[in-house]
């Protein structure tokens, strides 16, 4: 019994916090303007997309390009995309694709590198997608289209 419960543990240990805590975790970014966003891991009533990713990698571009362009079948959903690039990077990258004119969209970098090891980042982007309840609904460490991400929220059942 007692080798039962130590394997248990040993694997439990091995896998990446937001698997062993698959709720929306508590994190703070600082948004191109400088200010800080929180989250307290309680802003649930909105399924969130948080996407790690990089401002000079070429497949975030194109996932940014995906969801800007399918906006308005996001319009409810709150996306926070996280870096640990420098924020004069962030900033020309928000300004590049005009995010300040999407209200769901909090951009930031990872002041205190919280993403990367929560997650197990390997490769970005890496998408993690939350329900309005603020449960893990599926991760994704590569791009994912508009289409596999709105049917990854549908097919979540709480």
């Amino acid at each position: 019994m007692l080798l039962i419960t130590a394997c248990i543990a040993v694997a439990q240990e091995d896998q990446p916090d937001y698997l062993r805590y698959p709720s929306l975790p508590k994190f703070k970014i600082l948004t191109p303007d400088s200010t800080l966003y929180t989250c307290d891991g309680n802003t649930k009533s909105k399924k969130t997309i948080i996407l790690v990713f990089s401002t000079d990698c070429h497949f975030c571009k194109q996932e940014i390009d995906s969801l800007t362009a399918h906006m308005d079948q996001l319009r409810e959903v709150r996306i926070v995309m996280a870096t640990f690039d420098p924020l004069e990077a962030v900033r020309n990258f928000s300004k590049t694709y005009n995010l300040d004119k999407y209200p769901n969209v909090i951009i930031g970098r990872d002041l205190y590198y919280f993403f990367i090891p929560f997650y197990g980042v390997t490769q970005v982007p890496f998408t993690a997608l939350y329900s309005e309840r603020g449960k893990l609904v599926k991760t994704f460490r590569s791009t994912a289209s508009i289409n596999t991400l709105t049917a990854a929220f549908s097919e979540h059942k709480e």
